[in-house]
């Protein structure tokens, strides 16, 4: 029980640092420490130099955050219901793994908006 309140203090302490360790990044991130080094070599997470430690500044990792946030929004297309409910509840399977590109996006709002004819 002592070890898990610990753990916690330890958790929260981490939290408001203003510079993080890359373990201490990796754990806030949920990911190996390789993968916040790669993100840092990739330029995706800024790293800052103490003397001779590397660390890593909370802001950039919630920054980092922020912007696959709006990147994933983006590629995410809703499908409506097959029910006739007005929530959409299925999301087509090309569009969970591409992002249209906004003449692909401009063409279906058009196709939308086309006023119908009966035959």
């Amino acid at each position: 029980m002592s070890e898990q309140l610990n753990e916690n203090n330890t958790n929260d302490q981490t939290k408001h640092k203003l510079l993080w360790t890359v373990d201490e990044a990796a754990a806030q991130l949920s990911v190996h420490p390789k993968t916040v080094s790669r993100l840092v070599n990739q330029g995706e997470i800024t790293q800052i130099r103490v003397g001779r430690c590397s660390r890593i500044e909370s802001k950039s990792v919630c920054a980092y955050i922020k912007r696959q946030r709006t990147y994933n929004d983006s590629c995410v297309e809703l499908v409506p219901s097959d029910t006739g409910e007005s929530i959409c509840n299925s999301i087509s399977e090309t569009a969970s793994t591409t992002c249209p590109t906004s003449r692909q996006r401009d063409a279906k709002l058009d196709a939308l908006l086309k006023p119908v004819t009966s035959k």
